[in-house]
């Protein structure tokens, strides 16, 4: 089953890529959602790419993961 970890938020976007607070717990932002099929899976991604100028996030790669 397709799994997709998205962070909302700019503050959480923006603190992942540039390592601050990794260690210290912040307020929501990371989320994770399964999907039946990879088509849904990359429906679901582009609707998300769609809504940018809304709102900052970052899709995790496989290899990466959270530490706060």
């Amino acid at each position: 089953m397709p799994k997709v970890k998205v962070i909302f938020g700019s503050d959480q976007v923006r603190n992942f890529f540039t390592e601050m607070n990794k260690d210290d717990e912040l307020p929501g932002g990371l989320f994770e959602y399964s999907f039946k099929t990879e088509a849904e899976t990359k429906a679901f991604i582009l609707r998300i790419d769609e809504a940018m100028d809304w709102l900052d996030y970052h899709i995790l790669e496989e290899n990466e993961d959270i530490k706060w």
